[in-house]
């Protein structure tokens, strides 16, 4: 009961349901770390996760630089957890102390249970990059600009959509796939992942015979596979998706990227803030987050080869914000009353934006709306472009 207590308190666990922290809890190691036995826990214990429940704990990078003063409550190990990659930070115990050690298959476990879980650990590993400046082997590594085509790295598993949904358990289960294509006539037509057999399969009852097409997500997210890494973060973060279907220009399907896939480019430190963009609540939160946008751009440029990918990042961020600044727009004044598309033009259109390009942005509208549509589309066009503007992308003083 009183670790329990403790992994109350600790975050991700504090989001978890009492029976998998309660599982949790059951899995945990206890070790104690002083400055003589640490790295050799690190090092016998490794791959795991590490929960400090008492003591204070440097970490510190293969070079001696101090990473992070770790104290109770503080986790450590995740990055080679996430990535695969080999442990070369070291410990060093400041003040002896307790630390709980879950092993890689519960943690696993646990992201596959817990979205929640599973975020906090991605979001927490991008902001441990953001101090890194150098790849492994000592270069500048602009990830951004590799294709989503280069990162594929099995071609596609699919099925049609006329397709049982214990036929494609089955297929998932063979290939070791958390999610499948759904393909008819060489075209993408929807996903189907775990989540979907548990929660529109499983928790509804319904019978094993049932059609994929009754319980797929139609009409997924996609990106091309010439696209950069960077459009692929956008669109995930986005849209709060962690696959996503990669096609040629034809809309067949060439693969599946993940947000695993983009964590092992080791600089996925964009996506805390266009993140943290999709999950303003309200415009004010929204101008809040939007304030950070020179600092990350500082960050990000001290590391890229190109200044064109500057351009890039800062088109994103801005669709980022026009996509939420649409919704919380549609959350006052309710759906929009018809079809409609948000145009971008200029810099942004171009992918070329700076701090001081200004906004070019359009309505492309059916001819026959009635005044009260006009009317709504009027208000959606001044709500986003003035929340823009209050963001930090300037108003066009032509218009």
């Amino acid at each position: 009961m009183e670790v329990n207590s403790f992994l109350q308190d600790c975050p991700p666990f504090d989001t978890l349901a009492e029976e998998q922290r309660s599982w949790a809890v059951s899995q945990l190691q206890s070790v104690y770390m002083n400055d003589q036995n640490c790295n050799d826990i690190l090092k016998d214990m490794k791959p795991a996760l590490f929960i400090v429940r008492s003591g204070v704990f440097d970490l510190r990078g293969a070079d001696g630089r101090l990473i992070e003063r770790l104290e109770s409550g503080d986790l450590f190990g995740y990055p080679s957890l996430l990535s695969g990659r080999e442990v070369v930070n070291k410990l060093q115990a400041i003040e002896d102390g307790i630390v709980y050690v879950l092993p890689q298959s519960a943690f696993d476990r646990l992201r596959n249970v817990s979205k929640s879980f599973e975020q906090y650990f991605i979001r927490a590993h991008g902001q441990r990059l953001l101090t890194e400046q150098k790849s492994d082997d000592g270069t500048d590594s602009d990830w951004s600009e590799q294709t989503v085509g280069s990162v594929v790295s099995m071609p596609p598993v699919s099925l049609s959509s006329s397709t049982s949904v214990q036929e494609a358990a089955k297929l998932m289960a063979s290939h070791g796939i958390s999610s499948v294509l759904v393909v008819d006539d060489t075209q993408l037509v929807g996903i189907l992942t775990d989540r979907d057999l548990r929660n529109r399969v499983v928790a509804e009852g319904l019978p094993l015979d049932v059609r994929v097409s009754a319980v797929m997500t139609q009409l997924p997210e996609s990106v091309y596979e010439n696209r950069s890494l960077m459009d692929a973060l956008t669109t995930m973060t986005s849209s709060n998706i962690h696959h996503l279907p990669v096609v040629n220009d034809q809309n067949q399907p060439v693969g599946m990227v993940t947000a695993t896939d983009l964590i092992r480019q080791q600089r996925s430190d964009p996506v805390f803030l266009i993140s943290a963009i999709r999950k303003a609540s309200s415009k004010s939160q929204l101008i809040e987050e939007a304030q950070k946008l020179p600092e990350y751009l500082q960050t990000f440029a001290s590391r890229v080869k190109q200044t064109s990918v500057l351009g890039r990042l800062m088109a994103s961020v801005t669709d980022g914000m026009t996509r939420q600044l649409i919704q919380l727009y549609e959350q006052e004044n309710g759906a929009a009353p018809a079809a409609y598309s948000w145009l971008a033009f200029g810099s942004q259109g171009r992918e070329d934006q700076t701090l001081s390009s200004d906004q070019d942005n359009g309505l492309l509208l059916s001819n026959d709306l009635s005044d009260k549509q006009k009317d709504w589309f009027a208000g959606l066009g001044d709500y986003v472009c003035e929340g823009l503007n209050e963001c930090g992308i300037p108003s066009c003083p032509g218009t």
